[in-house]
């Protein structure tokens, strides 16, 4: 049957640890390459480093046999799209991958969820032309900011902003850009 959505297979939403970089590295790699963008040693590299850095919240979702089926990597959200200062109270979703045998299957979901649930005002980047990306946040209650930006091989990211509750975001131009 095609085009029949997998069944859900999240067994388990965890914080990554250590041992499960290699794993991570593989969801996302194969996810990249199965939107036809092929990831190369060095961007592979810059990866390991995210998840490695201190202050990065990474999320693993398992399924019942315990294999890494999707990986999220959060850090702090920062002015002028990542660049300036720490904006207080934001996170940004900056990696958000689910192995392709998996996508449509609720992984991403659970992922972005387990993120919010704790986090009241998050930030993410988006590629516009990813559809199964952007449903995923906005069923999770992401809403678009208007903002977009050129991406390589003429494609574009939008960015989306999932905030519970007005005292956290700033108002108004002072708002600062994420990314």
């Amino acid at each position: 049957m095609t085009g029949a959505r997998p069944a859900t297979v999240v067994s388990t939403v965890r914080p990554a640890t250590a041992y499960d970089e290699n794993s991570a590295v593989a969801v996302w790699a194969a996810a990249r390459s199965a939107f036809g963008l092929s990831p190369s040693a060095a961007r592979r590299t810059q990866v390991r480093g995210k998840l490695r850095a201190p202050l990065a919240l990474g999320l693993v979702a398992e399924d019942a046999g315990g294999a890494i089926v999707g990986m999220l990597l959060a850090e702090l959200g920062r002015s002028d799209d990542g660049a300036g200062k720490v904006t207080p109270g934001l996170l940004h979703l900056s990696m958000l991958f689910v192995a392709p045998e998996r996508q449509r299957a609720g992984v991403g979901r659970a992922l972005v969820e387990a993120l919010t649930a704790r986090y009241g005002w998050v930030s993410t980047w988006s590629p516009a032309d990813n559809p199964g990306a952007l449903g995923c946040l906005q069923a999770c209650g992401f809403l678009p900011s208007g903002r977009k930006l050129p991406l390589v091989d003429e494609h574009r990211a939008v960015h989306l902003e999932r905030c519970i509750s007005s005292t956290l975001r700033p108002a108004g131009p002072g708002t600062p850009a994420t990314g």
